[in-house]
């Protein structure tokens, strides 16, 4: 196992700022066993200002370099918010612009399976990786190749800085089913990194036509993207065809959905790249309520009875006269009408909040 030796801390310069570091000395360089140094992560106000920000940050030397090979370092920082966050790391490690190289990882353990995040083949190039990340706790490892050489003159330092800024949403992550966010006007979401879909819902109470409108964009600066958008039932049946959509071609899907009743899922699941979500929903109910049912009426009771669609208004014709009700959400209603006499028609039907009226349905009192 290599040794690392003392690492030392420069300065953390911006105005804007970014990265505060508690330096240690540690040996161990297997990710599983290391030390991790915290980095603590401040916000940055303007999306342009992160994206545009020095290449310079916080500075760490590798000291009593011993043999040649891969020297790590070891952070951790976590997020509060989801974030857009920008990691920006310069590796000067030779005077030369060959026989050497800086590989970043970045992990929500310290397994680091994935492929680095930022690589720098050559002296002197620096590099940058943008994305969005829910909340959370992170790792970073960062590897040098440092070769001995009585030919070569090692500089031996890495830059590193980390700016973020919170992203604004409508609601939790909504990366699951359960967790999907409720469709108001326009709902924004974000897919990220670390949460690969974005969730919304919405209710049909009655029978409708519902039309979503998902459109995807990349945050500022940002060109990547891709998304297929799906809507399903609350058993997680699909109940659309899966629409692809990307961003800078065809950046939002449109599906109508025809007599649907209840909760509308909707999942918006990326096939690469991070990007906002803007979702949106229109409910329309143009189907009339099924006529009611209604319970016998008999020679001088004062109340008709019966079911019908929750929520709808009745109305009951008899006597000559005109009577209104509602029905409850348990589909019962019951309306108060004069005295009911020995062969006449009591006639109900039902109009819901949209407008639609029933068939009516007609009953002779006996």
């Amino acid at each position: 196992m290599r040794k690392l030796g003392k690492m030392i801390a420069a300065t953390v310069f911006a105005v804007t700022m970014t990265v505060g570091m508690a330096f240690m000395t540690f040996a161990a360089t297997n990710e599983k066993n290391a030390e991790y140094t915290k980095v603590n992560v401040a916000q940055v106000e303007d999306i342009t200002d992160l994206l545009n920000v020095s290449d310079s940050g916080a500075v760490n030397k590798l000291e009593n370099i011993d043999g040649e090979g891969l020297y790590s370092y070891y952070y951790t920082f976590k997020l509060s918010k989801a974030s857009y966050v920008d990691i920006k790391s310069y590796a000067k490690l030779v005077n030369y612009n060959f026989q050497a190289d800086m590989m970043l990882y970045l992990g929500t353990d310290k397994t680091f399976a994935a492929s680095p995040v930022i690589e720098s083949w050559m002296d002197g190039d620096g590099k940058e990786y943008k994305t969005m990340l829910e909340a959370g706790t992170y790792y970073i490892k960062i590897c040098c190749d440092i070769h001995k050489d009585a030919g070569f003159t090692n500089e031996k330092t890495v830059n590193f800085a980390i700016y973020t800024q919170p992203i604004n949403r409508s609601g939790a992550k909504g990366s699951t089913m359960k967790t999907a966010m409720t469709i108001k006007n326009t709902t924004i979401g974000c897919v990220t990194s670390t949460s690969k879909n974005q969730w919304f819902k919405i209710n049909a109470p009655q029978k409708s036509d519902v039309t979503l409108r998902s459109v995807i964009t990349a945050p500022t600066q940002w060109n990547e993207g891709r998304a297929n958008v799906c809507a399903y039932d609350k058993n997680g049946a699909m109940i659309s065809s899966k629409v692809s959509m990307a961003t800078n071609s065809n950046n939002s899907a449109t599906i109508t959905l025809k007599g649907v009743k209840g909760t509308v899922y909707v999942c918006v699941a990326a096939e690469s790249g991070v990007f906002n979500v803007s979702q949106t929903a229109v409910v329309k109910d143009k189907y009339k309520p099924s006529a009611p049912s209604v319970s016998p009426c008999k020679k001088g009771a004062k109340v008709v009875s019966g079911k019908g669609e929750a929520n709808a208004n009745v109305i009951v014709k008899c006597n000559g006269k005109t009577y209104k009700g509602k029905v409850d959400k348990k589909g019962k209603f019951k309306v108060n009408v004069a005295a009911l006499k020995a062969g006449s028609k009591v006639v109900v039907s039902l109009k819901d909040a949209a407008g639609n009226t029933s068939a009516a349905k007609t009953v002779v009192v006996r």
